[in-house]
C-alpha cells in the first residue's frame, strides 16, 4: 500500500500520513498547515479514492488471474 500512498501528490501525500498514521484531527492539520479543514477532509478524500481504485485494481486482477490458474 505504501508504494501507492508515494504516488499522491506531495501535498495530500502529507495530509493523509497526518491523518492516518500520526491520527492528527481535521483541524489540527488544517492548524498547522494554514490551511481550511474542508481543504485537508477534501484532500484526504482524493487520497481514499485514488488508493481505493488502484488497490481495488490489483486486487480485481489478482481475481482474475487465479482464476485462470
Amino acid at each position: 500500500m505504501s508504494k501507492y500512498i508515494d504516488k499522491l501528490p506531495e501535498a495530500r501525500r502529507r495530509i493523509f500520513i497526518m491523518r492516518m498514521e500520526e491520527g492528527k484531527s481535521v483541524n489540527e492539520i488544517a492548524q498547522e498547515l494554514g490551511i481550511s479543514p474542508k481543504t485537508v477532509e477534501t484532500q484526504i478524500a482524493r487520497a481514499k479514492s485514488f488508493l481505493k481504485e488502484h488497490v481495488s485494481g490489483l486486487l480485481y486482477l489478482a481475481f482474475i488471474i487465479a482464476l485462470n490458474l
